[in-house]
């Protein structure tokens, strides 16, 4: 799709890690900052948030992400 797109990227491959330490440690990028994905749902119905944030926030449940 990015390539359809025309946007330029650049693919890193790295054995699976399950948490932001491990990722840290086993994949070095070159200038970009390691970011997570933060999956929120609301109170209604089918309602989801996906958030991508550097690796170090740490959000507060019940606190507004979005400026």
């Amino acid at each position: 799709m990015l390539n359809e797109l025309a946007i330029n990227f650049k693919l890193y491959e790295h054995d699976a890690v399950f948490n932001m330490e491990e990722m840290k440690n086993k994949l070095k990028l070159e200038h970009a900052p390691l970011i997570k994905t933060l999956l929120f749902s609301d109170k209604k119905p089918n309602t989801h948030y996906m958030i991508l944030a550097e690796m170090n926030t740490k959000p507060d449940k019940g606190k507004s992400l979005l400026i």
